[in-house]
């Protein structure tokens, strides 16, 4: 779906005065996507990330999260995600093994972003969006010590993986009410003190409602 939502862009619908022209959408329009698309899905998150394969060459890798829960608010216009923080071993570049045994007990956080709605075809059955973080993504590990730490995951528009451009875009198909979009990890810090970057990669969320 978001290949589909991502070729077409925002289409010529743009010729009319009283939509906005990065949109192609009234207020009203968009107040309208957002109700429409408002509500809680259960799905499957993805994180998409380079590792090194058997040969010790860098390739695309996949783990997943399955019943990984987001909810939309139109009130607000935000989206927030459940993240499980065994996800995000995969994108730490400076984890030791009682980092790795801490997260993997950690309970699972949350990260939340906008939602700018755009049309993305005269078929009204598709709703783009755009996703703009709003706040860092804070995981929360203890050490066996007793030692309390954190996380803070920043995210970014857009990116490059595998030689493909991959934005922070959603999808949402009325027909089957099914959710589609990417989120962009891009650096975090630890204990809001050293700052890290993470390994490219991209959070593919899928859900129906």
């Amino acid at each position: 779906m978001l290949c589909f939502a991502m070729m077409l862009s925002v289409t010529s619908c743009l010729k009319d005065d009283s939509k906005n022209s990065a949109t192609g959408l009234t207020s009203e329009e968009a107040a309208q996507y957002l109700k429409t698309v408002q509500g809680t899905y259960t799905g499957k998150n993805l994180l998409h990330y380079y590792a090194k394969n058997r040969m010790g060459v860098d390739s695309i890798a996949v783990d997943s999260t399955m019943n990984s829960r987001c909810s939309i608010t139109a009130s607000d216009s935000t989206l927030t995600l459940n993240v499980s923080p065994k996800l995000l071993l995969h994108i730490l570049t400076n984890k030791d093994e009682y980092m790795e045994k801490a997260l993997a007990k950690a309970p699972d956080c949350t990260v939340k972003v906008k939602l700018y709605p755009y049309r993305v075809s005269d078929n009204t059955s598709y709703y783009g969006f755009q996703l703009m973080p709003i706040e860092g993504m804070r995981v929360k590990y203890t050490y066996e010590d007793g030692s309390e730490h954190s996380i803070l995951m920043a995210f970014q528009l857009s990116s490059v993986i595998e030689n493909q451009s991959v934005a922070s875009l959603g999808l949402y198909s009325a027909n089957d009410r099914a959710l589609e979009f990417f989120l962009i990890p891009y650096n975090y810090t630890i204990d809001d003190k050293t700052l890290y970057t993470a390994t490219r990669s991209v959070f593919h969320y899928y859900a129906t409602r």
